[in-house]
């Protein structure tokens, strides 16, 4: 019975979400700006870094959708509803909540993307198809979309707390803790408008840690999952391959030259085609850095 209800709740949620009339932003490519060592890194292992949100530039960030989903059930549940879906949600993310992220925007040699993420200028932007970021290997372990900054981050927790009100008591009882993941999954895709221009894509893997099996749920398979010295997940891999990626740009203050050589080096030790390399997408930065 409980199943039934909660994959019922989980499938009007899904509707809902798949029904949002969100911004048409439809791009073919996505950048990843990093440090130049962190570039050679990702070509090297073909894989890129998924960090918990606790190294991200701006951990605060989950504070804030944090925030804003207590401001909404705050408003919209009442008495020990209200009190236990809070308490189910203060208490996942203090304790059992780890969520691992890697970044994308589409903006193309974007003077933020440089200064923020990209060393000050000195790193690269990796330009990958947008496809490797879709289309990932895990998509039960992986979720992917576009950032929302707008006031539809509180109107698609609404719709979601109303979803959740249709049920009867008895059963809003039963799917407290099954809102409270709903409600989590959408965290990490929440942003205050002062980004908005940056127009960010993430992957996103979230994992929850059941203290009575004592293991962090869902399970990826062996080679996926890196963990700390406290057995917390840290980093996990979202792998792409050569194909996927359509090119490199040397940020304003990288030595383009010295760059591009050590990229090349890598694409030869890989076995990719020197004509491959001579016709493959280097660019540089047109932008004018101040530090």
């Amino acid at each position: 019975m409980n199943n039934n209800l909660i994959a019922d709740f989980d499938h009007k949620i899904r509707k809902y979400l798949n029904s949002l009339k969100l911004p048409d932003r439809e791009c073919e490519h996505v950048f990843h700006y990093c440090s130049l060592e962190a570039g050679l890194g990702i070509l090297k292992s073909e894989c890129l870094w998924m960090s918990h949100h606790r190294y991200m530039n701006d951990p605060s960030e989950i504070g804030y959708s944090m925030d804003l989903i207590q401001g909404c059930v705050r408003s919209n549940l009442n008495g020990d509803v209200r009190d236990n879906v809070l308490y189910f949600l203060e208490n996942q993310i203090a304790e059992n909540y780890h969520c691992l992220i890697t970044s994308f925007l589409e903006k193309e040699d974007y003077m933020p993307g440089w200064r923020y993420y990209a060393e000050n200028g000195k790193g690269v932007a990796m330009k990958f198809k947008k496809t490797v970021f879709i289309q990932t290997t895990f998509p039960e372990i992986i979720t992917t979309g576009s950032v929302i900054y707008d006031t539809l981050q509180r109107d698609i927790i609404n719709k979601i707390l109303s979803i959740f009100l249709t049920y009867s008591p008895e059963n809003q009882k039963l799917l407290q803790p099954e809102l409270v993941n709903q409600l989590i999954v959408l965290m990490p895709y929440f942003k205050v408008n002062d980004y908005q221009d940056e127009w960010e894509w993430r992957a996103c893997s979230i994992r929850l840690f059941n203290p009575i099996l004592k293991i962090y749920l869902p399970s990826p398979p062996p080679d996926l999952l890196l963990i700390d010295s406290q057995s917390k997940p840290i980093y996990q891999i979202l792998n792409f391959s050569l194909d996927d990626l359509a090119g490199i740009t040397f940020g304003p203050c990288c030595d383009g030259v010295y760059s591009e050589n050590q990229f090349r080096k890598i694409f030869l030790q890989k076995g990719v085609s020197e004509e491959r390399i001579r016709n493959f997408n280097f660019g540089v930065s047109t932008r004018r850095y101040r530090s």
